[in-house]
């Protein structure tokens, strides 16, 4: 495997100058708690006719204007700047409202920064990552206001979200501040050698490669570095992941870590578990030197929701060994070489069995459509060659 067009950095979207090229002003903006992701909830003034201040997604709008829901209104009289919806899920919160945070500090470090939380949140505790990530931007508790329920802000400060869902490139002053927050917590950037980030210690359940922690095993053994993210607080993987000269992540949620800090030489690797994913390229490619997919995967087996649809993020992906070896082969970790099969096996067998019985118990979320869902993963069993395991 070459790593020769592995793909630089991507350059800036002509069209993003900087950062700060759309701001504006608003008095007395209506917030309610978000229904669904992607629709914030916030009642702009001409709301049609607003652009950067609302959320968009693969460059185009994709909110609606809300419809006021009947309820007392809170008064914020405060001066704030909008940030966008908390989300408990790491991924989705970081990708989608996290980017306006270090500007937000940077720039208007008098201004409270603005949340809403999702309908329901009602008592519900933050996720440790919601402190987390404001504690690495240096954003005092004091600085921060969840909208918890319809509220009129006095003053609200909005500007166009530095690295939008979908987009294929940021500004060069966003990346300055990430740096420049980088240097003030002494982030090193180079270094730490090869880095994996494993998915196996991830609630199986949300799916990962069946048998990855055979592999993870042998990794160690050859003087890999393995992590799990879900061990590790966000301050470290974050030094984690920046310093590595080479990283190597199992797709998933936790590439998203890597958005929270800012350029370096190092190479990324992404092992697929859904054919095609581009998980984390954009934020992936603005950041380092080459960035690379691997087609990692062979098989999917997951389970159908209500509407049809294949969940292949919760589900397992049966490895493309070939492709596994050559990416550790360049990188000069011989993993094949040490390879029992039989071993392999025995893990990935563990892992499917283990997978269906934590996926198909009672209980689930009702998204999922049990009987059909059962007999399509039945069916993908028996055609991986894995009917045995049934």
């Amino acid at each position: 495997m070459s790593f020769e067009g592995a793909g630089p950095r991507l350059a800036p979207f002509e069209r993003i100058k900087g950062i700060m090229e759309q701001v504006a002003r608003f008095q007395d903006v209506l917030i309610e708690p978000w229904l669904a992701r992607g629709q914030p909830c916030v009642h702009w003034p001409d709301f049609d006719a607003q652009t950067f201040v609302r959320f968009s997604r693969n460059g185009k709008l994709v909110d609606q204007a809300p419809i006021e829901r009947p309820g007392p209104v809170a008064e914020l009289d405060a001066d704030c700047v909008w940030i966008g919806s908390y989300d408990r899920h790491y991924g989705h919160f970081i990708s989608e409202a996290v980017s306006r945070v270090p500007v937000a500090a940077a720039r208007f470090p008098h201004l409270k920064q603005l949340f809403n939380v999702y309908a329901g949140f009602g008592g519900a505790q933050l996720e440790p990552h919601f402190r987390a990530i404001l504690d690495w931007f240096r954003v005092p508790p004091n600085h921060v206001h969840l909208v918890t329920q319809k509220t009129r802000v006095k003053s609200l400060t909005a500007f166009s979200e530095p690295e939008p869902v979908g987009m294929r490139g940021v500004s060069a002053d966003y990346l300055d501040i990430l740096d420049a927050n980088d240097a003030a917590h002494g982030v090193q950037k180079s270094g730490g050698g090869i880095v994996y980030v494993s998915r196996g210690k991830f609630d199986l359940a949300r799916g990962r490669h069946a048998g990855e922690n055979y592999m993870v095993k042998l990794l160690m053994q050859l003087g890999v570095k393995v992590i799990w993210p879900e061990l590790m607080s966000v301050e470290e993987q974050i030094r984690e992941m920046t310093k590595a000269d080479n990283l190597v992540f199992a797709e998933g949620s936790a590439v998203y870590s890597r958005q929270l800090a800012g350029r370096s030489g190092q190479r990324a690797f992404v092992l697929r578990r859904r054919p095609g994913s581009g998980i984390g390229h954009a934020l992936l490619a603005s950041r380092v030197a080459h960035v690379r997919f691997i087609e990692a995967v062979s098989t999917n087996i997951a389970f159908r929701t209500l509407d049809g649809n294949i969940l292949l993020s919760e589900g397992m992906a049966l490895y493309d060994l070939d492709e596994v070896f050559g990416l550790w082969r360049a990188l000069g970790i011989p993993l094949a070489d040490v390879w029992d099969n039989e071993a392999y096996v025995a893990e990935r067998n563990a892992d499917m069995t283990g997978w269906l019985a934590v996926t198909h118990r009672a209980g689930q979320p009702r998204w999922r459509a049990p009987e059909p869902s059962r007999a399509h993963v039945r069916e993908r069993f028996v055609e991986a060659g894995l009917g045995d395991l049934l």
